[in-house]
């Protein structure tokens, strides 16, 4: 073997690797593992991380002299000139955090960080759902909600390299308090969290649901269950809307636990779609093929894309 690439998706709940060859002839498995808090930002990088890359080299019989780079996907505001992680709602001990130094420094090769969203867009745009296309959107609706984008075949990241942050745009004036601290976000309203505290609301009762549950009850025909789900997929094509005519996108590709796992909140947007007006705008919505794996093969062919021409 010539060289490969690791790749890393860091996510709320799980950690997904996986490599590369340098000559992409050989393919490999995706490890999935639970994310494990520690009392220090240095512990749980060191379990969540590196020993994680450390067991994907040894299990799959690689050597660490052909490791030849690192893209790490992660769910935070970074700076793209230091690899400083700036903000993790989900978890702060990392902010402040200068990963790509860190890993830098244990395995002496390149390591790129992108944002999650931007990772999992890339993966859908290189060999997903929207495979092929130009100008496409990824949407990720799970804990919290993100995007990314691919215009004209390229990954946008702004001006400051924050682009994306759809999570949260204000799209109810005066509606329910976000994280975040203004009102009416549109991850206040359509994520995970958010269905569940709705659900919660149109129940009167204060049970720890879970989105599980709802989705059941869903299925079983339950009206606040169904009218919860009409909310969220009334707010997702409203958010749709809003990208296609600002854009011009081709393709919307939606991925995350709420929609990848809920058949009805997908077709339900599907109907929505044909009762808005794109004034000539064709647009297809679809689900992410790679379903939770978007982000680590994105991130993988970001690194890949970086330094294979410099590594052969």
């Amino acid at each position: 073997m010539s060289g490969y690439f690791i790749g890393i998706d860091i996510g709320a709940t799980h950690c997904r690797v996986k490599c590369c060859d340098t000559d992409k002839k050989n393919s490999y498995i995706t490890d999935k593992q639970l994310f494990k808090r520690f009392d220090t930002v240095r512990e749980e990088i060191d379990y969540n991380v590196c020993s994680r890359i450390d067991w994907y080299i040894k299990n799959h019989g690689l050597s660490i002299n052909n490791l030849k780079g690192i893209g790490i996907a992660v769910p935070a505001l970074f700076d793209r000139n230091t690899g400083e992680l700036m903000g993790w709602p989900n978890n702060p001990k990392w902010e402040n955090i200068n990963l790509k130094s860190i890993i830098e420094e244990k395995y002496s090769v390149p390591v790129i960080i992108e944002e999650d969203a931007n990772s999992a867009a890339y993966g859908e745009y290189a060999q997903g759902s929207a495979t092929g296309m130009e100008n496409i959107i990824y949407i990720t609706v799970s804990t919290g909600i993100g995007s990314g984008l691919i215009l004209d075949g390229n990954l946008y990241i702004g001006h400051h390299g924050f682009a994306g942050e759809i999570g949260h745009i204000v799209i109810e004036e005066g509606g329910t308090e976000c994280t975040c601290g203004k009102k009416g976000c549109f991850q206040a309203l359509a994520s995970g969290p958010a269905i569940l505290k709705r659900y919660r609301s149109l129940k009167n009762d204060d049970r720890n649901y879970t989105l599980e549950e709802v989705f059941k009850s869903m299925e079983k025909g339950e009206k606040q269950a169904l009218q919860c789900m009409e909310e969220v997929s009334g707010y997702l094509m409203k958010m749709i809307h809003f990208l296609v005519m600002l854009l011009d996108i081709e393709c919307v590709v939606l991925g995350g636990g709420v929609v990848i796992s809920n058949d009805y909140i997908f077709s339900n947007l599907l109907r929505k779609l044909r009762e808005y007006e794109f004034y000539g705008r064709l647009v297809e919505v679809r689900k992410a093929k790679l379903g939770d794996d978007s982000g680590v093969e994105g991130i993988l062919g970001l690194i890949y894309n970086k330094l294979e021409p410099v590594s052969i």
